[in-house]
């Protein structure tokens, strides 16, 4: 008898079909093809995903420029970076801090904390509004140490693996004006293209063009590059360049980053 019930059991394993791996066979499966991170009921639909919609990144990053972007004066400089992000759906929460050091000089930048939206308006156009504090962690002497806010929204359109972009912001700017310097509310905008090669990797390129906070002084303007690869699930790297357009800008500023997303 045991030799018999070892016989029937293969033909009784085959005779089960799950082919979405549910835990509920294919004849009694109303709702097949339900994802492996999907927990389902007796009829194989889902009730709750296993993927949670909390995720974070943590993005670090070392950068070079040619211009001190407070003072606009000519300096050999560099940055060290720490982006932090919370994203929910399609809203994201961020903080980014920030230390410069040129010739003898140490200190850290403004502080930026900042709220978006992502709006999906099409199937092809979405809408990304932001607000954001700027917080006064870089003293000047200049008397430009006092809290700035800024709006933002950018309009994307996404075909296949083209992407276009535009974007504008508005700072208000409520640092009190002392001797000759005297202080604006800044506009700026920018314009791009993106490029999906994979999943893992797309590359960009865009104009940005930004008043200076200082009045009488030549906007900001330049053309960049950003390229984004994605080493696995978690881990991933950006590079981006920027080539200066105006006095005021950088002649040449680059930027290496590092992230972990999960």
């Amino acid at each position: 008898m045991r030799y018999l019930y070892l016989f029937i059991l293969p033909i009784v394993l085959f005779a089960y079909n799950d082919s979405d791996m549910d835990g509920v066979e294919d004849a009694y499966d109303i709702c097949p093809n339900t994802s492996f991170s999907e927990l389902v009921d007796a009829k194989g639909c889902s009730v709750h995903s296993l993927v949670s919609l909390h995720h974070y990144d943590i993005i670090a990053g070392l950068s070079y420029g040619q211009r001190d972007q407070y003072t606009l004066q000519e300096n050999d400089s560099y940055t060290a970076s720490l982006q932090l992000d919370y994203y929910y759906k399609n809203f994201n929460l961020q903080l980014n801090l920030s230390t410069y050091g040129f010739e003898e000089e140490r200190g850290m930048n403004d502080t930026i904390l900042g709220a978006f939206y992502q709006y999906s308006l099409t199937q092809n156009f979405s809408l990304r509004l932001g607000a954001s504090l700027i917080l006064p962690t870089y003293e000047t002497g200049l008397n430009n140490e006092a809290t700035d806010y800024a709006g933002s929204s950018e309009l994307i359109y996404t075909l296949d693996k083209h992407s276009f972009f535009g974007g504008f912001s508005h700072t208000f700017v409520n640092d009190k004006d002392v001797d000759d310097i005297i202080y604006n509310d800044t506009n700026s905008f920018s314009l791009g293209y993106a490029h999906y090669f994979s999943s893992q990797f797309y590359a960009s390129g865009a104009y940005y063009y930004s008043d200076s906070i200082y009045q009488n002084i030549a906007s900001i303007e330049n053309a960049s590059a950003y390229m984004y690869y994605g080493i696995d699930e978690h881990l991933f790297i950006t590079f981006s360049y920027a080539l200066g357009l105006s006095d005021s800008a950088n002649d040449h500023y680059i930027g290496l980053r590092f992230g972990v997303y999960y």
